[in-house]
Order: structure tokens, then C-alpha cells, then sequence
């Protein structure tokens, strides 16, 4: 009766051990899942920014929206400065996805350069 009371706590020891690490791992999983995905969807949107030439016709892929629902996209222009070079423009490709449990926001960035030239065309 002893080994099995002795047993049993050690059984509660470590299940209250490798709960809360399990359940850390899985949010990791999920947070480099996503951090994945995001880096694959601001790729995509650079691409066709660079074929599209307007920042404003941009929109999420149906991929990422089914898996994030809740995420934000937003594409601007980045003021540049004097010394940079006058034939591109930077465009900032963001994608925002709001935190749950009093944790900031997750904010993932991607600046492209456009051509001025084929803009104004």
C-alpha cells in the first residue's frame, strides 16, 4: 500500500512538471507556425506588389486567412530619406495579429522597393 501511495505522488510530481512544458512547447509550435506562414505571405505580397505597382490593391491570400482569421494587413509608403536612392520607393508590407492573454500584439514587417519610374506609369 506504501509503493503504491509513493508511486502515485511521484506520478502527481511529475505530471505537474511536464503539463505546463508541454502546453509551453505547443504555444511555441504555434508561434513559430505562424511566424512561418507570416514571412511566406509577406513574400508572396512583396511579389506582387512588384507586379501590381499599387499598395492599395493588396489583400491577405485566402490561405492565411482561413488559418488567421483575426490578422490585420497594411501596406504604405515609407518616407525616405535625402540620401537614398530617388528611383524606388519603399513600401512597408505589415502584418499585425492581435495577442490574447495581456501579451503585445505580434507586428511582422517586410519593406519592398518599387520602382518609381513604373509607378508613375
Amino acid at each position: 500500500m506504501v509503493e503504491m501511495v509513493v508511486c502515485t505522488v511521484l506520478l502527481s510530481v511529475v505530471a505537474a512538471v511536464l503539463v505546463p512544458g508541454i502546453h509551453a512547447v505547443h504555444g511555441q509550435r504555434k508561434a513559430t507556425r505562424f511566424e512561418t506562414y507570416t514571412l511566406i505571405e509577406l513574400e508572396n505580397q512583396a511579389a506582387m506588389l512588384k507586379q501590381t505597382k499599387t499598395p492599395a490593391d493588396l489583400q491577405l491570400s485566402s490561405w492565411f486567412t482561413d488559418r488567421y482569421i483575426e490578422t490585420q494587413f497594411t501596406a504604405e509608403d515609407v518616407a525616405a530619406d535625402a540620401t537614398s536612392d530617388t528611383t524606388q520607393t519603399p513600401v512597408r508590407l505589415t502584418i499585425t495579429r492581435p495577442s490574447a492573454e495581456a501579451k503585445p500584439d505580434v507586428v511582422r514587417s517586410l519593406v519592398v522597393w518599387v520602382d518609381r519610374q513604373e509607378t508613375a506609369e
